[in-house]
């Protein structure tokens, strides 16, 4: 009997090759769909912290008063994040910290948080357009795009200033007839209603205020 030499003859060869290609086939798609959901889930869970920041700036701050239908409080998330929890996406880069926004409005007899996030790369803005923080923990990988248009806002921006920026953002402007407060600012100080804060709540002058924040 004829002993068989070791190793794989051309057609076993060609069999296994065969079968290496199927499973990458099949593995790859999902390795790149588990990918995409985890960055997926990390803009959702961001945007959540978001909201539930703004919630409690909104109680904690002396500066709230429940918008009227259709008037809006923007919260930027420099204003928000205090403990800079909120920092990095899921992508590597960093959120845009003026670009991306919580809008506390009303829209008939609900109040209701729109939330904005933008992460910058290298390449790219992505992250997600402002959505309803109801809708955030439903939202599809599909839902994570391209964010090409931009604020503006800078530390540097004043309500004012500030107001005149977002009011000229078409997403914000289509939930807001008014813009009743903008909150930015260096040291996460505030101007609301004609009244300035010092980052520690504390109201200050005019004067103060250009001192300590700008």
């Amino acid at each position: 009997m004829r002993k068989r030499k070791n190793g794989f003859t051309f057609v076993e060869l060609l069999a296994m090759l065969a079968i290496i290609g199927i499973l990458m086939i099949v593995t790859i798609p999902n390795i790149s769909g588990m990918l995409k959901n985890q960055r997926l889930d990390k803009y959702k869970r961001d945007a959540i912290s978001m909201v539930e920041s703004a919630k409690v700036k909104a109680n904690r701050d002396r500066v709230l008063v429940k918008p009227k239908n259709r008037e809006c409080i923007v919260f930027s998330l420099n204003y928000l994040n205090d403990d800079d929890n909120i920092v990095k996406g899921p992508n590597g880069g960093l959120y845009d910290q003026f670009d991306s926004l919580v809008v506390y409005t009303r829209v008939g007899s609900k109040y209701k948080y729109f939330v904005r996030l933008v992460e910058e790369t290298d390449d790219n803005r992505t992250g997600i357009k402002l959505t309803d923080s109801i809708e955030i923990s439903s939202l599809k990988t599909s839902d994570v795009q391209n964010i090409d248009d931009d604020t503006g806002l800078t530390e540097r921006d004043n309500r004012s200033s500030g107001i005149a920026k977002v009011t000229l953002f078409g997403s914000i402007s289509a939930q807001c007839d008014t813009i009743k407060g903008y909150y930015s600012g260096g040291n996460y100080c505030t101007y609301t209603n004609g009244v300035y804060y010092d980052d520690q709540g504390n109201q200050v002058s005019a004067s103060r205020y250009a001192e300590v924040c700008s």
